[in-house]
């Protein structure tokens, strides 16, 4: 008996190196994909304005990064009373410091490093969470975050396909002027928007849907990674998602990592993932005697496999693996 429909897709006409550059900005899977690939040792940026839901406040931080320092100023940098700090309408709630001058100069820190790193990056991920923007009425930006400020100040909207059609259009034939040598892959959050709504959220989730398949039509070198449809209609289970209903749950993030790792990854890449997976996983093991000597056998096997990651694998350096294991024989 079949619980879940299969759907799977043939490898894409590439393959990605662990040595290659991918820069992540985003939703969900943009964050879910950083994490995985951090985690096993790819060379990896995401997200420097936070992580991003709408199209428009990711192109305006793709934009601020590429241009860079051309759209880099202050201007939407404001005082927050309530956590006496600034912000900015263009970031996360995590950029943040108690000086205006410090902030922006953060900002302008962070859009430095994306923009070197964009300019030799092999790979683009592209992950649109909702298609709902908040407008300031003042300013006429459409904000990554609201920053709890009051509801007045801002305007709800709902893109239309030609409107992210259009400005992405015009990114992607700049874009390939600044980097020639990328390959752009979008993909859509299966997060649920229940704030909005379900019936909004399907609308959401449509437009952006059709927006990225007319970009991947328009465009070599521009692709559809399906993130949404294996969690949405091959899962199609809550047991898939945390109990807020909207979040995918960890099992099914892991299997969404396996199917990009079957349908991108170089074979080499796909053998220092299975070997990672071993040392990540002995890293979570809960041991109840760290004194014992079965313990300090578990950690020299560890660190011999370790040190054979690093040789196998030019340009890798399990520093902190290898420091975990070492103080496991130290106790």
């Amino acid at each position: 008996m079949k619980w879940h429909l299969d759907f799977n897709i043939p490898q894409f006409p590439f393959e990605i190196h662990y040595q290659d550059k991918i820069f992540a900005i985003g939703s969900c899977f943009a964050e879910n994909l950083s994490q995985w690939l951090e985690e096993r040792h790819f060379n990896v940026l995401s997200n420097p304005s936070g992580v991003l839901f709408n199209p428009m406040s990711i192109l305006s931080t793709l934009n601020a990064c590429v241009h860079f320092p051309k759209y880099t100023n202050g201007k939407f940098i404001f005082f927050d009373k309530q956590d006496n700090c600034y912000k900015s309408f263009l970031h996360q709630l995590d950029i943040f410091t108690q000086d205006k001058q410090t902030l922006f100069n953060h900002i302008y820190q962070i859009e430095e490093k994306a923009h070197h790193f964009l300019q030799t990056t092999q790979y683009l991920f592209i992950t649109f969470g909702s298609a709902f923007v908040y407008e300031h009425k003042e300013y006429q930006i459409i904000v990554a975050n609201c920053h709890k400020q009051p509801s007045q100040l801002f305007e709800l909207k709902l893109l239309s396909v030609d409107e992210i059609v259009n400005a992405y259009s015009t990114f992607i034939q700049k874009f390939r002027q600044f980097n020639p040598n990328v390959k752009i892959v979008f993909s859509v959050s299966p997060v649920k928007y229940l704030a909005y709504g379900l019936i909004n959220n399907t609308m959401s989730k449509s437009t952006l849907i059709l927006a990225v398949h007319r970009l991947c039509k328009e465009f070599s070198d521009v692709y559809y990674f399906p993130a949404y449809e294996w969690i949405v209609d091959d899962l199609r289970d809550y047991r898939f998602y945390k109990e807020d209903m909207a979040h995918p749950n960890e099992m099914a993030i892991r299997y969404v990592m396996k199917k990009f790792s079957d349908t991108m990854l170089s074979e080499h890449s796909k053998l220092l993932v299975q070997k990672m997976e071993i040392v990540l996983q002995a890293m979570q093991h809960k041991l109840r005697f760290k004194e014992s000597e079965s313990t300090k056998t578990f950690a020299k096997n560890l660190l011999k496999q370790c040190e054979e990651i690093e040789q196998h694998f030019q340009g890798i350096e399990l520093k902190k693996e290898k420091a975990y294991f070492l103080s496991l024989l130290q106790d």
